[in-house]
């Protein structure tokens, strides 16, 4: 059986498909994956917010850039008071922090630092794949792959 049809939770397969959605649906323990994602078309102000999510220094370095062009822009406004101006200056000096402490973070997560072996990182494996992955056969009649565990043939219908 291909892999469509098994149940990325359970790993049963046991499973219905559903016409509506194109998603297939586990009868065990009612899991649902695939399908057509129905979305409509987002605004610009839901598009923003998804690059924002995808790109959180970028969010954080643009709104730096723009809080330092609103306090400098503000240095010269003769209606605003000086509370008002140091209120966006820290503001800004604190966002400026936060957006250089978030990308020395991002920076020695991706870097190991020089102190571990890399042939210690190597050398381990973090999971084994023989104890997750089922054991598959081949149908006698069709020869499309399927789990042991399958009574029959999904192409054909032939009892494995």
């Amino acid at each position: 059986m291909s892999a469509e049809f098994r149940c990325p939770n359970c790993a049963v397969t046991d499973t219905r498909y559903r016409s509506t959605s194109g998603s297939h649906i586990c009868n065990r323990c009612g899991h649902e994956w695939g399908g057509r994602e129905i979305n409509a078309n987002p605004g610009w102000f839901s598009r923003i917010l998804d690059w924002a999510k995808a790109h959180p220094f970028g969010t954080l370095l643009t709104l730096s850039v723009l809080l330092t062009f609103a306090a400098i822009g503000m240095l010269g406004d003769s209606t605003s008071t000086a509370s008002d101006k140091t209120a966006i200056w820290v503001v800004a000096v604190i966002l400026w922090i936060i957006t250089f402490c978030y990308w020395g973070y991002k920076k020695s997560r991706q870097n190991p630092s020089r102190s571990q072996s890399y042939d210690n990182l190597i050398d381990t494996p973090p999971f084994t794949l023989s104890d997750r992955t089922p054991n598959l056969g081949t149908c006698s009649n069709c020869g499309l792959e399927q789990i042991d565990d399958a009574n029959y043939c999904v192409r054909c219908g032939t009892k494995v």
